[in-house]
């Protein structure tokens, strides 16, 4: 958090998630990331618990260790600001981040497989109106097979990377990446199973 107390206007990119566990495609999309859109730094947001699934994740101090142990560049830092925003809510997370340091300029970063379910996210079209979006596609979700599916109203505020900074908000951009293709649900059942 000493990086907020910069005076210049820092490009932070924001990967939230339960980190259960943290694995090399949150690496690879945060080093991605950093250099595709040329971002200051990104932090990984840990999560105590998603709201959108049952399974009960393990403490956050053991996952935040467990990222601070993979993590391998000074660029990314691994937080848990639940304690300070006293929810575990993306939009009360942007809120207090505003609130505290609105000279940042924050970016959302997710795979597809999160847009299925974005408009079950409490108040997300204030999400979207809130804080600009990079989605990287994932290989058993991939935008161009989803999309049909997608709320319409996200289609209509996707940009190219070139207009990605200089449009207003609303505005999400496309990552045609080849990610790794690792899930941390995958990497649970593979830990489970031996």
């Amino acid at each position: 958090m000493r990086d907020l107390k910069k005076k210049h206007k820092l490009k932070i990119g924001l990967l939230g998630g339960t980190f259960n566990p943290p694995h090399k495609g949150h690496l690879y999309i945060s080093k991605d990331v950093l250099k595709r859109f040329q971002l200051d730094c990104v932090w990984w947001i840990v999560t105590s618990q998603n709201p959108l699934k049952e399974i009960k994740a393990p403490l956050f101090k053991h996952r935040i260790e467990l990222c601070n142990q993979i993590i391998d560049s000074e660029k990314i830092k691994a937080l848990y600001l639940e304690k300070r925003t006293c929810s575990n809510k993306t939009i009360d997370l942007l809120r207090f981040l505003y609130e505290q340091h609105p000279k940042n300029d924050y970016h959302w970063i997710m795979g597809s497989d999160s847009l299925n379910e974005f408009d079950q996210w409490d108040e997300w079209q204030n999400i979207l109106h809130s804080i600009k979006i990079i989605i990287y596609d994932r290989p058993k979700c991939l935008y161009k097979e989803i999309k049909n599916c997608i709320d319409p109203v996200w289609i209509k505020y996707k940009k190219d990377k070139k207009d990605y900074f200089i449009s207003s908000l609303p505005a999400w951009t496309l990552v045609e990446s080849s990610a790794l293709n690792i899930s941390s649900t995958e990497i649970r059942n593979q830990s489970e199973k031996t």
